[in-house]
């Protein structure tokens, strides 16, 4: 069992923060890395449990619009970490650490 919190995000949908990661069954990617239920389908058939699946906030929550921010959604306790390196709105910008940084 895993625990995977979404900062930011409300009850179980939207918010300010990247909030899509196939929750809904539609997801940005087919990708076990975007989308939780490809992710989940792995870790029971092959053992590998994810480390992080990258969520994306779409402009006004609008997959039309394009892509807004990406962040990863990592295993409790640990939180995706700003790295301090180019834009902060690229999930590639974090880390998953348990070192009690604030994401931003």
């Amino acid at each position: 069992m895993r625990l995977y919190m979404v900062p930011g995000m409300q009850h179980y949908e939207g918010g300010p923060v990247p909030n899509s990661f196939g929750q809904f069954g539609a997801a940005p990617s087919d990708e076990p890395e975007r989308n939780v239920a490809r992710a989940l389908e792995r870790w029971v058939e092959t053992g590998e449990v994810p480390s992080a699946i990258l969520a994306t906030k779409h402009v006004d929550d609008d997959p039309a619009k394009g892509v807004e921010a990406t962040r990863p959604v990592c295993g409790y306790p640990q939180t995706a970490t700003y790295k301090g390196q180019d834009a902060p709105s690229d999930g590639m910008r974090f880390t998953c650490t348990s070192e009690g940084t604030k994401t931003r």
